[in-house]
């Protein structure tokens, strides 16, 4: 068996590159190769050969076997494997260990709409285990801190973050809003039930009794 080779974004080469990569390819088909090639692209190639992107005769020689891989929104129950994965791999690249995901981030994970898929839940557990506190659990603020996507996050979730009219709150806000509303959602699901909350969001109870009267939130009538 010859060598395996990677190709990573192969949608990505240029019309010159494409080119010769065919060629090459071409002239192994006329002796036995002494390599095997394995492609990746993060969109479809065939919509790329349809638009003029990629070339249709490199595209037949290298969909020899071709396996399609579902996009992670698409797999969900992919994701507490791929957490412990990458919490493993940058525990050791940075140094630092964290007890995990509070349930709250864990949450918003699992609902999340990965446009970046795998790469960008690898980049979420990097940045929330930069700024989280050793020792302690990634948060939510310490995974999104600002804005960015706000609107995926919240895309398959029940949760709907609505703001005043005419206001433009700042990230943190934002994020507090998104907080408040998970806890919310939480405690309404267990029917006020303190301790099952607190285990259903991955945190102690004097957490949760402190983050309720910090956003003064109260049980209806």
């Amino acid at each position: 068996m010859g060598a395996l080779q990677f190709l990573n974004d192969v949608l990505a080469l240029s019309n010159g590159h494409q080119a010769r990569l065919a060629g090459h390819l071409q002239g192994r088909t006329r002796q036995r190769p002494d390599t095997r090639l394995i492609v990746a692209s993060g969109k479809s190639p065939v919509d790329a050969v349809e638009r003029g992107a990629f070339r249709s005769d490199l595209f037949n020689l290298l969909s020899v076997l071709p396996i399609e891989i579902p996009s992670l929104r698409e797999r969900r129950d992919d994701i507490p494997l791929l957490v412990a994965h990458f919490l493993k791999i940058h525990f050791n690249r940075h140094g630092k260990t964290v007890q995990g995901l509070s349930g709250a981030a864990f949450d918003i994970l699992l609902r999340y709409d990965f446009t970046g898929n795998v790469r960008e839940l690898s980049n979420l557990i990097e940045r929330g285990l930069i700024f989280a506190e050793a020792g302690g659990f990634i948060e939510i603020s310490h995974m999104f801190s600002s804005l960015e996507k706000l609107a995926e996050m919240t895309r398959n979730s029940k949760l709907h973050v609505s703001r005043p009219s005419g206001s433009a709150p700042s990230g943190q806000s934002t994020l507090e809003t998104l907080e408040i509303e998970l806890l919310r959602t939480a405690l309404v699901e267990t029917k006020w039930n303190i301790s099952e909350t607190a285990r259903k969001l991955g945190m102690s109870r004097a957490k949760l009794d402190y983050r309720i009267k910090k956003f003064g939130l109260g049980k209806p009538d």
